[in-house]
């Protein structure tokens, strides 16, 4: 018997991160949609292309999903940034995104697991540098959340 080869798409894993709203559709003034399918033949990912800065108009045309070698891709979601804005100006800031960006040219095919390690370790580094020079008042607030997802 013959058996037809059938493409099928399954999606195991959508992630909408939307501020306050996590996992709700409806008041969601900002997030990211990021849509990751399987099929036999590789992987398909997908992503919305707006960003939001507070105080400005949604633009649109960001790129969100970075090659990682020859066989993976990086997914960025959240605030890229954090800064540090007295009288309204901004006087430090951490841009998470492009430190990223920085490594990953640096390393042009890495294994996912040095990756993802590597990854958190540059995000993680950045946060501690802007904290021990500006230390929050309280808990970050659910804005300035970022995440970095890896898939291969």
């Amino acid at each position: 018997m013959r058996r037809l080869k059938r493409p099928f798409l399954t999606v195991p894993l959508t992630l909408l991160f939307a501020g306050n709203c996590f996992g709700q559709l409806a008041n969601a003034r900002s997030g990211t949609l990021i849509l990751i399918g399987f099929t036999a033949e590789g992987i398909t990912l997908a992503s919305d292309s707006a960003v939001h800065t507070e105080g400005e108009a949604v633009r649109t045309g960001a790129q969100k999903i970075y090659p990682l070698g020859k066989f993976a891709a990086c997914l960025f979601n959240g605030a890229t940034k954090i800064q540090y804005v007295q009288n309204g100006t901004v006087v430090d800031e951490e841009d998470f995104l492009a430190l990223c960006l920085r490594w990953i040219r640096l390393h042009p095919n890495p294994g996912l697991a040095e990756a993802r390690s590597a990854l958190a370790r540059v995000v993680n580094e950045a946060y501690r540098r802007f904290y021990s020079k500006y230390p929050p008042p309280g808990p970050p607030s659910p804005e300035s959340r970022f995440a970095v997802i890896i898939v291969g």
